[in-house]
């Protein structure tokens, strides 16, 4: 019979003690990416394109204009500057609107909830109205 001295024992326990510690996290990051990721079956039913097409309805002359963008990554402030230039208006004269909700620059379609054939709405901002009580035309009663 062989024997072992302390310190080849010793190699042999702090090994698989290793080996251990390794197998258990590859297992727990396999836990882990079980619990957030989609199998086949599902990716078909969740899975969405990475590009989305939409429509700018103008309720000021009727007209519609078409982009096709990605969904993740680009910024609908980029997408107004373009509606403006291409019209020719100022990108504070207007405002942008997706299902009755006003578009900030920093929204991306994806956030919004953009799907392919949505539209997006284009009004007029109608800035205005007096609300202070002490101005010149509140206080002129003659007329």
């Amino acid at each position: 019979m062989k024997t072992r001295n302390k310190s080849e024992v010793g190699m042999k326990k702090n090994r698989s003690l290793i080996y251990f510690k390794a197998t258990r996290s590859v297992y727990r990051s396999l836990i882990f990416l079980e619990k957030f990721t989609l199998l086949p079956g599902d990716m078909a039913k969740e899975a969405k394109p990475v590009m989305v097409n939409f429509e700018i309805y103008s309720n000021s002359d009727g007209s519609k204009s078409q982009y096709t963008v990605e969904r993740y990554s680009t910024k609908m402030g980029k997408i107004m500057r373009t509606y403006c230039q291409r019209k020719n208006i100022a990108f504070n004269a207007v405002r942008f609107q997706f299902d009755g909700e006003r578009i900030a620059a920093g929204h991306t379609p994806d956030s919004l909830g953009i799907e392919d054939g949505d539209h997006i709405d284009v009004f007029s901002d109608q800035g205005g109205g007096c609300s202070c009580l002490l101005c010149p035309r509140m206080l002129d009663v003659s007329s």
